[in-house]
């Protein structure tokens, strides 16, 4: 007699906050969560494309062939995830990025980690594979592959452990900040200048769920719902310090196994390179301060402490939208280096310039 591990299926469920339907809160627990942006801005860019489409008369999708061949080709190379068992050296750092304040978290944190093992299999021709004593394959998990994980699913991963969507969470800031209880159209206002539209009953809806969890309290007057603030974290975010996950994964390997230390350490962790999945750009996991889907928007500081001259609570006075457009993002970063370094680009001034041209004219 054997025995058979059948693995059920990917699939997608697609709900729209209008619908009455009620899913399951057992069938809720296990799944993932992905949360659309329900900004003015965001509907402006669908109607862009849907405009683009009827101009073009067809969705036009460019694809290289080429490329595409190739990924199959390598998919069909990968190992299958059964197979093989997985060493995360720094796991435990990781352990505060699903919030334990529901017992979720005890379903959510492995599939965080299942996460970086999947980026670790996708990238098996270039990791390390090795046995143990039983003979098992032991694929070890590298800072890049932590990285990548934590880029792409640690906001969807915190959103969903927390039950608490980015806009939900504005509406917790709104009824935060002000001074007395607020009515559903009193946040719907609100709401309005954050650039998210939604009728009142959504709001009711939303603050309804977010007073069932916890986060805001309701109570009735004069047959009038109003609500206040609840239970609520004063962090949604969680910091990784991504050169203390380098040398952790570093010195784990070096204790444990010594055996493959020196290529893990000269092929990760010297110089631990890894490409931006979004952009494009290389970067050096030593030379990244902090890492964070819209770190900047949660209110957390970017700014060097040390100077003196900083004002470190600017971001704050700033913004007070917790979903920011990539666009502001990056013009809040040109900021940051305008009060580090007096400009607002690495590159040298004008005025610089003229005065290595000066020296150089001088005999």
């Amino acid at each position: 007699i054997k025995d058979y591990t059948l693995f059920p299926r990917p699939f997608v469920l697609c709900l729209a906050d209008e619908e009455e339907l009620k899913v399951g809160e057992q069938f809720m627990s296990r799944v993932v969560l992905l949360r659309t942006d329900q900004s003015i801005e965001q509907t402006e860019a669908v109607k862009i494309r849907q405009a683009q489409i009827a101009k073009e008369g067809k969705n036009k999708v460019v694809i290289d062939k080429e490329l595409l061949v190739k990924l199959k080709q390598h998919i069909k190379t990968m190992p299958s995830f059964s197979t093989l068992k997985y060493i995360h050296p720094v796991a435990d750092m990781f352990i505060d990025v699903i919030p334990s304040y529901f017992t979720d978290a005890r379903r959510d944190f492995p599939k965080y980690l299942d996460n970086v093992y999947g980026i670790a299999r996708y990238h098996w021709k270039e990791r390390i594979i090795g046995k143990n004593k039983a003979g098992d394959n032991l694929l070890f998990i590298t800072p890049q592959d932590i990285y990548l994980n934590h880029l792409i699913y640690g906001q969807v991963s915190l959103e969903s452990s927390l039950k608490c969507s980015s806009m939900e969470r504005t509406m917790i800031e709104i009824i935060r900040s002000a001074k007395g209880m607020l009515k559903a159209r009193d946040v719907q206002r609100e709401m309005k200048k954050e650039d998210t539209t939604l009728s009142v009953h959504m709001v009711a809806r939303h603050l309804g769920k977010l007073s069932d969890i916890g986060y805001i309290e309701r109570e009735k007057k004069n047959n009038i719902t109003h609500y206040s603030p609840g239970e609520v974290f004063e962090s949604f975010t969680t910091h990784i310090d991504w050169t203390k996950v380098v040398k952790g994964c570093k010195e784990f390997i070096r204790i444990n196994y010594p055996s493959i230390y020196k290529k893990y350490n000269d092929t990760y962790c010297h110089k631990p390179m890894v490409i931006h999945p979004f952009s494009g750009q290389q970067l050096n996991l030593l030379e990244i301060r902090e890492e964070i889907p819209k770190a900047v928007a949660e209110g957390l500081d970017k700014f060097d402490k040390k100077d003196k001259n900083t004002d470190t609570n600017i971001i704050h006075k700033i913004v007070k939208k917790n979903e920011l457009s990539g666009l502001l993002n990056y013009g809040l970063e040109g900021l940051k280096r305008l009060l580090k370094n007096g400009k607002f680009s690495f590159k040298k001034s004008w005025r610089e310039i003229k005065e290595i041209i000066k020296r150089r004219n001088v005999y």
